[in-house]
């Protein structure tokens, strides 16, 4: 019920987007915008090919997204996060961040700063206590004023609580 409220929804951490695409479908009728984000360059790659496979009449857009990084989380530590979690796909955080990543890497675009949403979903994108924090961030960044964040997390040893 929720997602057929929301006017704009994004999924962080999306993974294989499953969460963002039933979104998608349960808001068909209120001409909502579903924006799937993560960080890592092969998991980027399949949101998009989830994203053509999975036919919506709502707008699926996917955007590259580290956390915690409009939140004013520590740059050199949010640096070092961010490499790691890209695994090295794509060729220099800054690039993607300044649009300037050469065409064949394919990178899709930045989530644009500021853009907020009514509703937030994450569903067990949380390995470490490090990246519950970002989250919690990035959450409180992107949050419209009223909205709604469901977040979804295994508890595993060293994780969030």
């Amino acid at each position: 019920r929720i997602a057929r409220r929301a006017r704009a929804i994004a999924e962080l951490g999306a993974g294989c987007g499953l969460v963002g695409l039933a979104a998608a479908h349960a808001c068909q009728t209120s001409g909502g915008q579903v924006v799937l984000t993560d960080v890592a360059a092969e998991v980027l790659t399949t949101l998009r090919r989830n994203a053509v496979a999975a036919p919506s009449s709502v707008e699926v857009q996917v955007r590259y997204l580290c956390w915690g990084s409009a939140a004013g989380v520590d740059s050199e530590a949010l640096r070092a996060l961010c490499e790691r979690e890209a695994g090295g796909g794509f060729d220099g955080i800054d690039q993607l961040e300044t649009g300037t990543a050469p065409q064949e890497q394919t990178a899709p675009p930045r989530l644009e700063r500021g853009r907020r949403f009514d509703l937030l979903l994450a569903a067990d994108c949380t390995y470490e206590w490090s990246q519950c924090e970002t989250l919690a961030a990035t959450v409180a960044e992107r949050l419209a004023d009223g909205g709604v964040a469901l977040v979804a997390s295994s508890l595993r040893p060293g994780g969030c609580e």
